[in-house]
């Protein structure tokens, strides 16, 4: 009889152990599931900011003002009505050089082509639509004159922005784990052979800003190295 009863005492602590085990996994996932999510979040919100920045390069935008958040980001209010939210540098420095994707982060970026149009990237190569074409930023080229569209007033000549242009949407597929991407708006999905595991979890397109010593400028450094300055005018 004793030993009966140590066998079952000893099933019940067992199955008890396995409960907390389960649920320990369970929150562990849950947990996992947040953290992707907001990964998810933050990267597409930063693909909207980093087109807000082209929007400003090609109509000359300057900052108008920055306003400092307890989570330690800043946000850079644009004389073209929008607003960039990014992380600081130390102030005087150069935010360190970014580098070309090499399957730890998703880099999606932006360049300038030859012919003055901004085109998105994909670790360094132009992101492409599903019909083959290269992704535009901007719907216009930013050049004046007779080199580019006619353009209407009040945009230094060059032509309207369009907001309707969309802007690459990314995703964490839970099977594989890879970063997919989205040109059409999420009606499409490309696995990018890239997986889910940049530094400390984390995958940033900016690398830092940093105000100028005499305060006039505001640098921007993206991932891959690309610098962007601009005139700050508090």
């Amino acid at each position: 009889m004793k030993t009966k009863i140590l066998f079952y005492s000893f099933c019940f602590v067992a199955m008890m152990a396995c409960d907390d085990l389960h649920e320990d996994q369970l929150r562990s996932i849950g947990k996992r599931v947040v953290a992707l999510e907001q990964m998810e979040l933050d990267f597409n919100n930063q693909l909207v900011v980093l087109r807000n920045v082209v929007e400003a390069i090609q109509t000359h935008g300057v900052i108008t003002g920055i306003t400092e958040h307890h989570d330690g980001t800043y946000t850079l209010q644009m004389s073209t009505g929008k607003s960039v939210t990014l992380k600081n540098g130390k102030e005087g420095e150069k935010g360190k050089d970014g580098k070309d994707g090499t399957g730890e982060n998703l880099n999606v970026s932006i360049r300038e082509d030859v012919d003055g149009i901004w085109y998105w990237t994909l670790n360094g190569d132009w992101l492409l639509t599903p019909t083959g074409e290269r992704m535009r930023v901007t719907p216009y080229d930013g050049k004046d004159g007779v080199d580019g569209k006619p353009g209407k007033d009040g945009v230094d000549g060059k032509d309207d922005i369009n907001l309707d242009l969309p802007v690459p949407q990314t995703r964490i597929n839970p099977g594989t784990g890879n970063w997919e991407i989205s040109t059409d708006g999420g009606v499409s999905w490309v696995d990018t052979g890239v997986r889910v595991n940049g530094k400390d979890g984390s995958n940033d397109t900016f690398v830092s800003f940093v105000v100028s010593s005499d305060g006039k400028y505001v640098t921007v450094t993206l991932l891959d190295g690309r610098v962007f300055t601009f005139p700050l005018m508090v």
